[in-house]
């Protein structure tokens, strides 16, 4: 219990100093250039923001040990934010107060997009946005994040000039320590499975500064300011220079879009790493609140931090005691962050940062040419170029193009067509006799089903639409188009839905249509689609039947027969001498519409074929079934008469009916006196069985479908 106890705060102490590590780095690269003198309290922020994050997600969340914190994602993008905003303000303290502003509203806003996705359910919009773009969006800060390193040691501004100042002649040196700390960081965490070894890499440099520093080897000013007071209290709102912020809000936009994306990724990466299930939505609005409160410190954007969390959970610590340690650890070093941010060199500050950016470059502008084609990967270059030579601001404009010409493409390489099959190979799950089923199979080709999915727009109705008229002009007699599975249609393509739906009408193709959502039908009734043209089925099964039915009236009404025999004669094998000794028999029943054949319970004592008519199948037990009808052709009762059952549904004449009834003692006698009789007799309840398994097999197949 004790040893126990002792992991937890060990691990919770860790954690917490790698927050108080991060946030100097954050400090350091948000209060850099003219808002330097504010270092320690933007570091302060930080460490406030960070503390209530990690308070609020770790003991809110859904796992234990998660560890959160103000993240690096939209950092660099910020920094650059800022440092355009102030320049032209004159005092500090405007200068500064604008800075808490424009951070404040970036949290505030961040905060309110989760509450947004979280209200609308929308936890998987990340999945939409181009994978190459937002990478090169991360590439790109990481390309920031450096450049931001070097102007902390050089002393100069967070943009090109910091690389144009490299040629100076003493430039390299006072970066090396800064470089060796850098790579020293990196090649750990990419060669070593313990996450803590960085930050042994760390201490080991703090530890060597602060040994030669006592050795008089290095001065004592190395610090990038001087020290500051330690008490943290935001700027007073009245020096802030509003009109500033106002003209920063694109960018602050661009952050907190940033930011929820980020934080969507860390989720749902969160979730496959611990291998739990997470309530998506519910942790958007957990961190939604958390940034509510990092807002009210002036902290920027945080949320679950991966590499953190991961380290506890690596490590078998899963306590929400942890959070509570660290929460502990930030807060004390809050406290002292005008001293820490004195005594700490530049070179460590400037190795942090540049740690953070080369990781984002090395993961997302270089390690990613390997999960993608080069033409994606080039993508992920350009958003990176921009960025480097124009600013954040030109490459998301960049990237928001990109993204809508990838979407364009994307949704026009992927097929909107769900199925396209003819009827005849395509039958409704309603049992039909060998005769019609036939006759289906062969005039059946002349009836295409179309089924769309997804959302019909002008860059993915295009095929769809290709296809309405090649159908059309193929001559084909019936189409059945299923917009059951279609969420969206937009005003091109139901306007030309429409089009073609006339156009079906002038050339005599029998057309219905499966209704699609109720969004769908309204978009096609403004498109001018009449209400009773084309027929609308609820569903595709009564949609196939009433194809089906459509082809045999059509066969009826060419004169071509039904016949009723077919089946009988495929039991005798074509003898035309056992058929018609077979069929002596059989008695001959004629019933007038709606007359009873049989009623549930009665004793199965004989088979029936159907000759003539149409017969229903009653089961009033089986509630929510169709009726099932059965036509000329059709061989009835033969389950029940080998069961040996009583009959389990009515069976009722819809039509004027003819029915052969062949009784069980007639089959009895044969199967003694006649071999070759009866042996016909079961060949064709056989064949009837093996139609009623079909039968079945397809109503199965087109549930799944």
């Amino acid at each position: 219990m004790v040893s126990g106890l002792l992991a937890v705060v060990a691990v919770g102490v860790v954690i917490g100093a790698q927050i108080v590590m991060l946030s100097l780095a954050t400090g350091a690269v948000l209060f850099a250039g003219p808002l330097s003198e504010g270092a320690a309290l933007g570091t302060a922020a930080t460490l406030a923001g960070g503390m209530i994050a990690t308070l609020v997600i770790g003991l809110m969340g859904a796992v234990p040990s998660a560890v959160a914190e103000v993240q690096e994602h939209g950092l660099a993008a910020l920094a650059t934010t800022l440092a355009a905003a102030v320049a032209p303000l004159a005092l500090i303290d405007a200068r500064i107060s604008t800075a808490f502003a424009i951070i404040a509203a970036t949290t505030l806003l961040t905060a309110a997009l989760l509450f947004a996705i979280e209200r609308l359910r929308l936890g998987a919009i990340v999945r939409y946005f181009p994978y190459p773009v937002l990478a090169g969006f991360l590439a790109g800060s990481g390309w920031l994040l450096t450049t931001a390193a070097l102007g902390t040691v050089l002393g100069t501004s967070s943009d090109l000039s910091a690389w144009r100042a490299l040629a100076d002649p003493g430039a390299l040196a006072r970066i090396a320590p800064m470089l060796a700390l850098a790579l020293g960081m990196l090649i750990a965490a990419r060669l070593s499975t313990q996450p803590l070894v960085p930050l042994g890499v760390l201490v080991a440099a703090l530890l060597a500064y602060a040994g030669a520093r006592s050795a008089g080897i290095v001065e004592a000013t190395a610090a990038a300011a001087p020290a500051q007071a330690a008490t943290f209290a935001l700027p007073v709102p009245g020096t802030v220079a509003w009109d500033r912020v106002l003209a920063a809000l694109p960018s602050i936009a661009a952050v907190a879009a940033l930011s929820v994306a980020g934080a969507l990724l860390n989720i749902g990466a969160l979730a496959t790493a611990v291998r739990a299930r997470i309530d998506t939505n519910r942790e958007l609005r957990i961190t939604g609140l958390a940034n509510v409160g990092m807002a009210t410190v002036g902290a920027g954007p945080g949320f679950v931090s991966l590499g953190l969390t991961l380290t506890a959970h690596g490590l078998r610590v899963r306590s929400r005691l942890v959070c509570l340690v660290a929460a502990a650890v930030t807060g004390a070093a809050l406290l002292l962050a005008g001293p820490i941010v004195a005594w700490v060199p530049p070179f460590v500050t400037g190795g942090l940062i540049a740690f953070l950016g080369l990781g984002f470059l090395l993961d997302w502008g270089w390690a990613t040419r390997r999960q993608m084609p080069l033409g994606d990967w080039a993508i992920v270059l350009a958003v990176l170029a921009v960025t480097a030579v124009a600013g954040f601001l030109p490459a998301i404009g960049l990237g928001l193009g990109l993204a809508v010409a990838l979407f364009v493409v994307d949704t026009m390489r992927g097929s909107v067509i769900r199925f396209d099959h003819p009827l005849s190979e395509m039958p409704s799950p309603r049992e039909r006799g060998v005769a019609e089923r036939t006759l289906l199979d062969v005039e059946g080709r002349g009836t295409q089903i179309l089924a769309l999915e997804g959302n019909l727009f002008f860059a993915t109705g295009e095929a769809a639409l290709r296809r309405l008229h090649e159908i059309l002009r193929g001559g084909a007699r019936g189409l059945v188009l299923d917009l059951s599975r279609v969420h969206l249609i937009d005003v091109t393509v139901a306007t030309s839905l429409a089009e073609f739906a006339a156009a079906a009408r002038d050339a005599g193709l029998d057309l219905s249509l499966v209704a699609g959502p109720e969004n769908v039908e309204r978009a096609l009734e403004r498109s001018g689609l009449p209400v009773d043209w084309p027929v609308r089925m609820p569903n595709l099964d009564r949609a196939l039947e009433a194809a089906e039915e459509s082809v045999l009236r059509g066969v009826v009404d060419e004169k071509a027969s039904i016949d009723p025999y077919a089946i009988l004669r495929k039991a005798v094998r074509g003898d035309d001498a056992l058929m018609a000794a077979v069929l002596s028999e059989f008695t001959r029943i004629e019933l007038a519409e709606g007359a009873l054949v049989y009623a549930a319970g009665d004793p199965s004592d004989c088979i029936f074929l159907l000759v003539d008519g149409r017969v229903w199948i009653d089961d009033p037990t089986r509630v929510g079934f169709p009726l099932r009808p059965m036509r000329a052709g059709t061989v009835v009762g033969d389950v029940a008469l080998l069961l040996g059952e009583p009959r389990a549904a009515d069976l009722r004449a819809l039509t004027p009916t003819t029915l052969l009834r062949l009784d069980a003692e007639v089959l009895a006698r044969w199967e003694r006196d006649a071999p070759d009789h009866a042996l016909a007799v079961h060949r064709l309840i056989e064949l009837t069985l093996i139609e009623k398994l079909l039968a079945t097999n397809r109503a199965v197949a087109l549930a799944r479908r």
